[in-house]
This record gives structure tokens, C-alpha cells and sequence, in this order.
């Protein structure tokens, strides 16, 4: 059945914390949406928040975590955020994978737009696809992200971004009139200002990454590695 969600001038202020081992998705606001339609305005997640997980090794790759939204969607989602914003740290540990100071993990067919909203903080972990608004997109999800804007440090393997770590599958995304700024570090390929691995599509246009990039290979001040 279709299912509609409305957040309008909400504020938390959280310390939440994982020890599940396998596919927990896990976030500031809220931990997954899954609703047919959900719009999101004008929503804060505070400054002292903290996203930790402390998961051993069951299913490696598979705790989401976002300051925002951990897991931002399911089949047929459409999801809007306008005028939202996360001051939190993320430390996704040693397996959590596709994590973001705001939205861990976009897949499916879904459609999102963000627009006029920010990130500040810090997120790191050992695993891959880590990004300062968005860790992974994937499946045949198609993301607007307008007048956005991280700041912080973003730190993980393999797919690390300002914006956005990776987008996979036939994920599509538009970046405009939006920026990152901070230090941006890899462990090991595909690290960029913006956005870490593309392998499929990604439209960038009057955006700009300010800051430092850490790598041990496959590194561009935008985009850090394209195709397959």
C-alpha cells in the first residue's frame, strides 16, 4: 500500500549507537525510509549528535549509517528534502559500509531531491563508499542534489567523496550550484571533492570542492575514478 510521511520543522539532537552485525541501517533523523512518498523540510539533526557503529564482522559492507537518513529508500520511493541539515560525527567502524553525514545509502527505483540543505562533521571508517551528503547510490535511483553543501573530513577505502563516495548500477546524479569543502582521504582508489567513483551517470554543473585530498590512488579534485 502507498504510505505518505510529512516532517516539517523538526529538531533532534542524538547519540545513537549499533552493535548489530549484519544489515542494520542506522540514522540521525531517521534510520530508513521506506514510504511511498516522504517530504522533509526545515528539519535539523543538531551539533553534538554522534552516529556509531560497533558491529562485529557478520555480513561486511552491509550497516548503513547517515546523519540525516541511514537507508534513504525503497522501490517507487520518491523523497524530497528541502532546507534540512546534520552537524554530526559518523564513525562507521571497521565493517559498516555506505555511510554519509547525511544520507548513507540511495538505491532502488527512487527518485530524491535535496535541495538548500547541508552537512557538517566528520565520517570515516575502514570499508568503502563514504561521502559527505550521500555514502552510495545505486540500483536505478535518481538523485538532485541543488544548493548543497558539506563541510568536514570524510575519510574511507575505496568510492570517498565531498559530496557523494559512489554511484553505481544506472544511478543517476545531478549536482548543481553546490560545494564541499574540508579533507577528503582514502585508503585506496577512487577519491574525489565531490564525488569518489562514478559508473554510470553524473551531471556536475556550476559547483566546487575547497580543501585537501588524501589518497593512495585514483584521485581528481571533482571526480576520482569514472567508468566500470
Amino acid at each position: 500500500s502507498s504510505t505518505y510521511n510529512e516532517f516539517n520543522n523538526c529538531t533532534v539532537k542524538a547519540t545513537v549507537t549499533t552493535t548489530f552485525a549484519g544489515n542494520a541501517r542506522c540514522g540521525g533523523f531517521i534510520g530508513w525510509n521506506s514510504s511511498t512518498q516522504t517530504t522533509i523540510t526545515d528539519c535539523q539533526v543538531l551539533d553534538g549528535s554522534t552516529l556509531t557503529h560497533n558491529g562485529a564482522l557478520s555480513k561486511a559492507g552491509e550497516t548503513t549509517c547517515g546523519g540525516f537518513i541511514g537507508y534513504g529508500d525503497a522501490k517507487g520511493v520518491t523523497l524530497t528534502i528541502t532546507g534540512c541539515s546534520a552537524d554530526i560525527d559518523v564513525n562507521a567502524g571497521a565493517f559498516g559500509q555506505k555511510n554519509s553525514c547525511f544520507i548513507g545509502q540511495l538505491a532502488y527505483a527512487s527518485t530524491v531531491t535535496i535541495t538548500d540543505s547541508y552537512a557538517t562533521g566528520t565520517v570515516e571508517g575502514s570499508q568503502n563508499y563514504f561521502g559527505g551528503m550521500i555514502g552510495c547510490m545505486s540500483g536505478t535511483n535518481n538523485t538532485t542534489i541543488t544548493n548543497c553543501h558539506f563541510s568536514g573530513k570524510v575519510k574511507g577505502a575505496s568510492g570517498v567523496g565531498g559530496l557523494v563516495g559512489a554511484v553505481e548500477g544506472t544511478a543517476v546524479l545531478t549536482i548543481t550550484d553546490s560545494s564541499a569543502e574540508g579533507t577528503i582521504t582514502n585508503t585506496a582508489n577512487n577519491c574525489g571533492g565531490l564525488v569518489g567513483l562514478v559508473s554510470n551517470s553524473v551531471e556536475v554543473t556550476d559547483s566546487h570542492f575547497d580543501g585537501d585530498i588524501v589518497v593512495s590512488g585514483y584521485a581528481g579534485g571533482i571526480v576520482g575514478g569514472t567508468g566500470n
